[in-house]
């Protein structure tokens, strides 16, 4: 495992996207580097997987049917800590919103798709460092 990948070792990461696809590819890469890393492919899953699994960072689709990342990112912070409403969230998505948006919606990063491996391996790190 290269140092770039063992700083995630250990790190807990929920993996919202409804593309079965694109979250299987994430998870494999996430535990790649360490990570105890699971994967929903809705909102109401991942609201439910809070409930026994307490991720350092979250990893979230914007755009999905139903609901979307803006509605979790919504339902997230209206949590208490306890329950898991302080946890960061990266936003992941290739649908041409802006930046400036996706942050103010509660969002700690933004990341575009395709997702780089490396600029997501940095992202979760600092992260995770800012909630120790």
């Amino acid at each position: 495992m290269s140092d770039s990948k063992m700083i995630l070792r250990g790190t807990r990461v929920l993996v919202l996207d409804d593309n079965h696809g694109i979250r299987d590819l994430l998870l494999e890469c996430l535990i790649d580097c360490g990570c105890n890393a699971v994967g929903v492919a809705s909102v109401p899953e991942a609201l439910l997987m809070l409930n026994d699994f307490k991720p350092h960072v979250i990893i979230s689709d914007i755009q999905m049917p139903g609901e979307d990342g803006f509605a979790f990112i919504k339902k997230l912070r209206n949590r208490n800590a306890t329950q898991g409403g302080n946890i960061p969230v990266i936003a992941a998505s290739g649908s041409g919103i802006p930046e400036r948006e996706i942050l103010a919606a509660g969002f700690q990063a933004f990341l575009p798709k395709p997702l780089e491996v490396p600029k997501l391996i940095k992202t979760i790190a600092d992260l995770v460092k800012l909630c120790q």
